[in-house]
């Protein structure tokens, strides 16, 4: 069954560096790299694109990190990791293939948050039904399972609360947090410590939220 055109991706997935993850109706997985990233040029790496993988469909949520590790969250809550190498990574151009314990299920125990994103430096931001905001690091990077492939031994730590109130929340290198409320305004925090650890002083502006956009609801219209 191929897909919509006019529904083509269900999933965009930002990993860094200009490179775009497109997930397909179909479950096709696509790779791109705005070549123009640092500019806002127009120009893009290997033109359409190349495809890298199908059956992506059936996770819930796809997250990436800049260095071509990707991390499929299903349903039940597992993590299963890939990598995805390219001998050309900026110009998009010769072979690619996966590392080979691409598929591997790293951590099985997500299923506890409705909502979860991040992706960068291997950081994986969980939202419990509660709205408090639970931190993880994947610090292996190849694969690896057990605790020791993650920092503080794969233990879920919380960091924030009252994070139901954001129907969007996406994050950023560094650990920049962004979220978008129903009326649209668009609030920033830096989670700084990157270590688990919580409080105000782990986070700049003392754990406030700063105030950086309005019109982004799901609804909004840019003329």
């Amino acid at each position: 069954m191929g897909f919509d055109p006019a529904q083509r991706f269900v999933r965009l997935v930002a990993a860094g560096r200009g490179v775009i993850y497109g997930v397909q109706a179909d479950g096709v997985l696509r790779w791109y790299r705005h070549a123009g990233w640092s500019t806002g040029g127009v120009s893009w790496a290997n033109a359409l694109g190349r495809e890298i993988g199908t059956d992506w469909q059936h996770f819930v949520q796809v997250l990436a990190t800049a260095d071509g590790q990707l991390f499929g969250i299903t349903g039940d809550g597992r993590i299963r990791w890939y990598r995805y190498r390219l001998d050309d990574p900026d110009g998009g151009s010769g072979d690619g293939s996966w590392h080979p314990a691409s598929g591997t299920v790293i951590h099985d125990g997500f299923a506890r948050f409705p909502r979860v994103f991040g992706g960068y430096d291997g950081v994986l931001y969980g939202v419990a039904a509660d709205g408090t905001l639970w931190w993880h690091r994947y610090t292996a990077g190849d694969g690896r399972i057990g605790p020791d492939a993650w920092a503080l031994g794969g233990v879920a730590q919380q960091i924030g609360s009252g994070f139901q109130r954001y129907p969007q929340l996406f994050g950023a290198p560094s650990g920049v947090v962004f979220g978008a409320e129903v009326a649209g305004k668009l609030w920033w925090w830096r989670y700084r410590a990157g270590d688990g650890s919580a409080g105000p002083t782990a986070w700049a502006n003392n754990g406030f939220r700063l105030l950086i956009g309005s019109g982004w609801s799901a609804d909004s219209r840019q003329e």
